[in-house]
Order: C-alpha cells, then structure tokens, then sequence
C-alpha cells in the first residue's frame, strides 16, 4: 500500500500490519496531488511546483527508478495509468 504526501514523501505500508517498509522524499517538486499507482514492481506518481515530474520508484526499495518532465505539472496525472503488454 502507498501513499504520497502533499510535499512529495511517498511511503510504503505493509498491507498485513500496516507499519512502513519505505519513506522516500522525491526530489525537485514542491506540490504532489496525484495519487501513487503501482504496476509490475513499481510505484508512479507526479508532481508539480517547476513545470511537472512523473517518479517510478521501486515498489521493493523505494529507490527511484527513473523520472520524466511532464507538461502541466500534477495535472497532467490526474491519477497515473499503466499497461502490459501481455494486455495487448
């Protein structure tokens, strides 16, 4: 279970008892609204403040993955979608 603060902590909960696995502050935005999706081992969420950041995090660390300047900040993700390919 994940959750990201106003000011852009994203922390992981175990789902059994309920205590944190993972905080992790992400960097370079100063206002996320955009809830947290997690798909095939990673955590994406967004945010605003300077222009926008989409963040993947690792679900199992917290280490960020990767990043990737959006147009729009936090609305461009109003809530982060994701797709396999074995959906296809």
């Amino acid at each position: 279970m994940f959750t990201v603060n106003y000011s852009g902590t994203l922390t992981a909960f175990n789902a059994a008892t309920g205590a944190t696995d993972w905080s992790r502050a992400l960097p370079g935005q100063s206002a996320f609204t955009s809830p947290p999706t997690a798909a095939d081992g990673y955590v994406y969420t967004g945010g605003a403040g300077s222009g926008g950041t989409v963040y993947a995090v690792s679900e199992a660390s917290g280490q960020i993955a990767w990043t990737a300047a959006v147009e729009n900040g936090d609305d461009s993700l109003a809530q982060p979608s994701t797709h396999s390919a074995a959906s296809m």
